[in-house]
């Protein structure tokens, strides 16, 4: 008080900074929940200042930390993803890397490779400790931060936890399990006993009182909610809501409630403030402890669902008590009044929803591949956490479906995932062989049932699964494929089409890569070429849907409607559920004078993706027509 009153401010606070993977807001005692077991958050909450509606930027562990340690929304620092991107160096500037010239001693350690050093979440430590293995318990990591903390209590310093759990699988130990029965929040109140032992440690060196301390999360987890388990997928508020609190030196401010929407860029603005950091006027972020005079909607995108299964990228933006999601049928959800998000209020609140459409317009959509390929040690480490790794699904010519949609469809694939990573192989074989005899496409599939019944000692048996992988993924042309997309989307086929042809010089087998150059050739009004192109990918891949969809797509165009036809209705045979080829049968068959079956088809279309614009509009365009 008397260093205030004379002029002078404070000396900069040692900062602690927690990171708990993957907790949902509303599984906290501080948000409202009233089950688990978490008394060291409860006591930060009770010193500290709760943001209630605190966002991540992306539902994925290495872009939401990459945001919080430069203040950049993904668009800016590129990590669009866990597999195969980073932080690439001299993009922004780090937490740490502004920290340590005014002083700052800095330390982190992480409990997941994820997060490893070379993923640039490191960049700027002094010292920096990251498991060799896919994922570490909170102890081994609290063992590793503990001596750090002894050593530097006289000095100013950020200290970096970041905690696994609650992540999947949910594996608490025993003495909480029995405690806890709901797995999730069992693994919730395995961090917070990690949490409670560094409050401790800063009690017992007398620091936690002057200590700035800030507890957040990176994402949370959908267990179910919108047909997601686990996370990356969508953007519903289960999984981009997170905890956030901030405990001030002195007890500043203890028990403030902060109601207005905020996102992790603005975490590293508050903490260079704390830490007498000139701001930063650059940074889309804000500082937390100061009222803004006109907030700005948090930013939301999710490329996972592109890079990983060829579906639509997905964007949000949360403002007041709105929150809007664009994809191929934004919808808009009241926060207050739903926080469920079940009720769609898009056509109810239109201005609302325009003027978050409006904010989101404002960013870039270019999507680049990762800079290289990542290796096959550091995407078994990613698979043995659960992230992806084996590619797309199958490549989509019209487009993109939308992923909730397509969720049910996959679903049992990740349920025999998820069986063999809780060590259930058994169950895995039981799971994945009826899901890949319908889904023969899913790399993710077979590489599991591979990996499962050589665990189960069906060598023979593995082998055959094991080499479906390599057909179906066509090594890691999959970021080539989503890449070329994505220019097509944005108007630049004709680098699409390099890009694509450089990697066909090396995978000239792959139908996917073939159907893209068909694509890009039809973009260009090269239709013969087109029709070149996707004859190949159906000789290279006869059984895949995709490319003779496309060929039915060119000779359409062409005005040969007999071939169309006959490869139309075989993508059908191969995938029944195959949106864009339902919808171009029933416009070929509109077109050979035969509305009656037309009709039939647009209404399969909208059994399978309820709300289809071109099935509505279709099918109104039928029923004027036999007034």
């Amino acid at each position: 008080m008397l260093a205030i009153a004379c002029g002078r401010q404070p000396d900069p606070p040692p900062i602690v900074l927690i990171s708990i993977d993957t907790l949902r807001s509303d599984r906290l005692a501080a948000y409202g929940y009233d089950a688990g077991a978490t008394p060291a958050i409860d006591r930060l909450a009770r010193d500290g200042i709760v943001f209630e509606r605190a966002f991540a930027h992306v539902p994925l562990t290495l872009p939401s930390h990459a945001s919080l340690f430069t203040g950049l929304l993904p668009p800016d620092h590129g990590a669009r993803d866990n597999v195969g991107f980073s932080l690439a160096p001299g993009v922004g500037r780090t937490l740490a890397e502004r920290l340590a010239p005014l002083g700052y001693a800095t330390g982190g350690a992480v409990s997941t490779f994820v997060l490893r050093a070379d993923s640039g979440i490191g960049r700027g430590f002094e010292r920096y400790d990251a498991p060799e293995a896919a994922e570490r318990p909170a102890p081994a990591t609290w063992a590793r931060l503990l001596p750090w903390l002894d050593e530097w209590q006289a000095r100013r310093f950020l200290l970096f936890f970041h905690l696994y759990e609650p992540h999947t699988p949910y594996r608490a130990p025993p003495e909480i399990a029995a405690r806890v029965p709901d797995p999730y929040d069992a693994e919730i109140a395995t961090a917070d006993r990690a949490v409670g032992e560094l409050l401790a440690a800063l009690d017992r060196l007398g620091l936690y009182d002057r200590a700035l301390i800030v507890l957040l999360s990176d994402h949370g987890e959908g267990l179910g909610d919108h047909g997601e388990q686990e996370h990356g997928i969508l953007l519903y508020r289960e999984s981009i809501q997170v905890p956030l609190v901030i405990k001030l030196p002195g007890g500043r401010r203890a028990g403030e409630r902060v109601r207005r929407a905020v996102g992790l860029v603005d975490v590293l603005p508050t903490l260079l403030a704390a830490a007498g950091a000139p701001a930063d006027v650059a940074l889309p972020g804000h500082d937390l402890l100061v009222e803004p005079k006109a907030p700005a909607p948090v930013y939301a995108e999710t490329f996972y669902p592109f890079i990983h299964f060829g579906w639509s990228e997905l964007f949000a933006a949360v403002e007041g008590r709105f929150h809007y999601i664009e994809g191929p049928r934004p919808e808009l959800y009241d926060l207050d009044a739903d926080p469920a998000e079940l009720h769609d209020l898009l056509t109810a609140e239109r201005r609302a929803a325009a003027a978050l459409r409006d904010f989101l317009a404002r960013f870039p959509r270019e999507f680049a591949p990762p800079a290289a390929e990542s290796d096959p040690e550091t995407l078994a480490k990613l698979g043995a956490l659960g992230y992806l790794s084996g590619g797309a699904a199958a490549v989509r010519a019209g487009p993109k479906p939308n992923p909730i949609d397509e969720l049910p469809r996959i679903a049992p694939v990740l349920r025999g995932v998820r069986a063999f990573h809780d060590g259930r192989y058994a169950d895995a074989v039981a799971i994945l062989e009826p899901a890949l005899a319908d889904h023969p496409s899913s790399v993710l599939g077979w590489e599991h049932l591979g990996k499962s019944l050589r665990a189960l000692g069906r060598e023979t048996e593995a082998q055959a699964a094991l080499g479906r992988v390599f057909k179906a993924a066509q090594r890691d042309s999959f970021l080539i494929v989503s890449s070329a997309l994505r220019l097509i989307d944005l108007g630049r086929a004709e680098e699409a089409l390099a890009l694509v042809r450089r990697e066909l010089d090396r995978e000239s087998s792959s139908g996917d890569l073939r159907v893209v150059e068909s694509r890009a050739l039809m973009v260009l009004g090269r239709g013969e070429e087109a029709l070149v192109a996707a004859g190949a990918a159906v000789a290279a891949e006869p059984r895949n849907a995709d490319a003779r969809y496309q060929r039915a797509v060119v000779a359409l165009a062409l005005g040969r409607a007999l071939p169309a036809e006959e490869d139309l209705r075989a993508a059908l045979e191969l995938e029944p559920r195959h949106l864009q080829a339902v919808k171009a049968l029933a416009v070929l068959r509109f077109r050979l004078g035969d509305p009656a079956e037309a009709k039939r088809l647009l209404e399969r279309a909208l059994e399978l993706a309820p709300g289809d614009v071109d099935a509505t509009e279709g099918l109104a365009s039928l029923a004027r027509g036999t007034r």
